[in-house]
């Protein structure tokens, strides 16, 4: 244990030494990150993820300006593989495993693939990058664990799907790792990309004519937790016969990035699920409630965030049910499936209607005489608690067997929020259906597939708040 302990004071005493003598040389390439892992062990988590966001920030000032690199990596974007308007930096690195450059969304654009890996590269080896190097290297042994080799040794993707990206398991889901993990690895995102599709959806070409602006977004790296932090724009510098790009420091905030194209060197990404339609007509007899269109009017997440809680909102849509619950007992957990809703700051800030349609309650029973609809906002840490009680149709524990009584029954169902409960609202099944179609002091959310007649929609419930819906039924 002594020699142990007197070996680690000795290395921290020449650890002192390098660090007192500055190496010459302006550019130490690869032996400049053999410090990091012991640095890194000895960080928190926070820490390591914003150096590695500012050397990725620094690294894309000479990756974008390429027309092609930054093309790529606004086409990853664009293909819609990821929910919120981003793409992790591991698919632009390993395009070979990733499931997203085998998209024929993304394949439509024609993208020089690869292109952005081999600049990226270029200024990894020239620069000074203890942080990312030292993740690449330890992602390096994911990626090989994650190739399928044929016998002829060529390494091929795991996943070749066409189109769809819903829920199968993920090439990215290594945990703890900041360049593979779905969670904490670094990513790319372009907030109100919208904005700039007639641009960035036209090909190379159109990028190199468009103004300076389009060509090179501006770079934000992630440190903090916030909704504006300082970026780096590009503008042209130099004479008229003898220009040359420049960046500058600016603020960047959310009127910023709504007017002009900004990459923000995030943390995370959470590939696209589409919530199946209902394709068939059930075949007993019930009454079935939707989830039908909603409105988010608020940000509920930074801009900015070192702990994957940045950009748009994740809202999931739950029910709280005690039907048939054992008297005395407590409700903790969801009826159903939880339907997850994710709006992008573009349409919190426009106040854009989704259609969702997800099943709330596929048979909501005549003797289920009340429910909970319950709405948060899901995030990755902090927690709140519905809290409750219902009256309902409840189990009445009896020999020879159980019996059935109507009476309340407490629920307590904590969630992994930030923010303040959306939405608890208590439902009486008799004056839903009896008030369903009337006016509850707002408009109405006009919709042609709304199982209605023509000129008739559902109304608009909570027109007041954040949080804006609808919730159709049909009776088969």
């Amino acid at each position: 244990m002594k020699y142990t302990q007197a070996l680690y004071h000795m290395g921290g005493m020449l650890m002192l030494v390098v660090l007192l003598f500055p190496a010459c040389k302006k550019d130490l390439g690869g032996d400049s990150d053999r410090a990091a892992p012991e640095q890194q062990m000895s960080m928190s988590r926070e820490k390591q993820i914003a150096g590695i966001s500012r050397e990725i920030a620094a690294i894309l000032e000479k990756v974008y300006l390429d027309p092609d690199a930054c093309y790529e990596v606004n086409a990853a974007i664009y293909a819609g593989y990821y929910e919120d308007e981003r793409v992790l930096l591991k698919d632009l690195l390993y395009p070979e495993i990733s499931e997203l450059y085998a998209l024929d969304k993304f394949k439509k654009f024609r993208v020089r693939q690869g292109w952005f890996r081999k600049l990226f590269y270029e200024a990894l080896d020239k620069g000074v990058y203890p942080f990312l190097k030292s993740q690449l290297k330890a992602s390096e042994f994911n990626r090989q664990r994650l190739l399928d080799r044929d016998r002829s040794g060529t390494d091929r993707p795991i996943a070749t799907r066409p189109e769809s990206a819903s829920s199968a398991p993920m090439v990215n889901s290594v945990s703890g790792d900041l360049i593979f993990s779905t969670a904490l690895g670094a990513a790319i995102y372009f907030p109100y990309s919208q904005n700039f599709e007639a641009v960035y959806k036209n090909g190379v070409a159109a990028l190199t004519s468009a103004p300076i602006a389009y060509q090179t977004p501006t770079i934000v790296y992630t440190d903090r937790e916030a909704d504006a932090g300082p970026g780096k724009e590009r503008y042209a510098c130099g004479t008229r016969f003898s220009l040359t790009a420049c960046f500058r420091q600016v603020i960047v905030n959310d009127d910023y990035a709504y007017g002009r194209p900004t990459h923000i060197v995030a943390v995370g990404a959470q590939p696209s699920v589409v919530i199946n339609p209902e394709n068939e007509a059930p075949a007993g007899a019930v009454s079935r409630v939707y989830h039908g269109m909603s409105r988010l009017t608020q940000q509920l997440d930074r801009l900015i965030s070192l702990t994957g809680n940045g950009g748009g909102s994740e809202v999931k849509v739950a029910r709280v049910s005690a039907y048939l619950t054992v008297k005395d007992q407590q409700v903790t957990n969801f009826s159903g499936d939880v339907a997850t809703v994710y709006y992008k700051r573009g349409d919190i800030r426009n106040k854009r209607w989704k259609r969702i349609y997800s099943l709330w309650d596929a048979n909501w029973q005549e003797e289920n005489k009340q429910q909970v609809y319950a709405v948060y906002e899901d995030d990755t840490q902090g927690t709140k608690k519905f809290k409750g009680s219902l009256s309902t149709t409840i189990n009445i524990p009896g020999k020879p067997s159980l019996g059935k009584s109507v009476g309340d029954i407490s629920y307590e169902i904590s969630v992994t929020t930030q923010d303040e409960i959306i939405t608890q609202r208590m439902l009486d099944r008799y004056s839903y259906l009896r008030d369903a179609f009337n006016s509850q002091g707002g408009s109405y959310a006009p919709d042609p597939d709304d199982f209605l007649p023509a000129g008739k929609d559902w109304p608009i419930l909570d027109g007041g708040t954040i949080w804006n819906y609808t919730m159709p039924y049909r009776i088969f």
